[in-house]
């Protein structure tokens, strides 16, 4: 079932790889590479909150796992949850130090973070 759901999604057919994971992951529940599957291929059907809930499963099951923190911080990024995305990031920096991308990925959090602050600060200036 994993293969043909990473086959579907890559097919374009999201929704059908993702029903095949949420079988697998029935199947096979402590299975995290399933649940961390299962989350991005929600996360790719615009179904956050269930990507979400797939990811901390994941996660629950393998705390330190870096590609589930990675996802779940990209996923709070597209939802400007800075703070959250944050969180993911640096948990999966701890998890795993010399990993470039999720060490690219704190840093721009970093910034997008910076960035907002500064211009919810500015317009709050201006609207009074």
């Amino acid at each position: 079932l994993l293969d043909l759901s990473n086959l579907l999604i890559d097919l374009g057919d999201v929704s059908a790889g993702a029903a095949c994971l949420e079988r697998f992951t029935v199947l096979h529940p402590e299975d995290a590479r399933g649940w961390q599957n299962l989350a991005v291929a929600l996360f790719l059907a615009r179904r956050f909150e269930d990507g979400f809930e797939a990811g901390r499963r994941a996660i629950e099951l393998r705390p330190t796992e870096p590609a589930a923190l990675f996802n779940l911080s990209l996923a709070c990024e597209r939802q400007k949850q800075w703070d959250r995305a944050l969180d993911y990031a640096e948990r999966g920096r701890r998890a795993d130090p010399g990993n470039a991308a999720l060490a690219r990925l704190e840093k721009r959090l970093r910034v997008l973070r910076w960035m907002h602050r500064l211009r919810d600060a500015v317009t709050a200036k201006f609207v009074r």
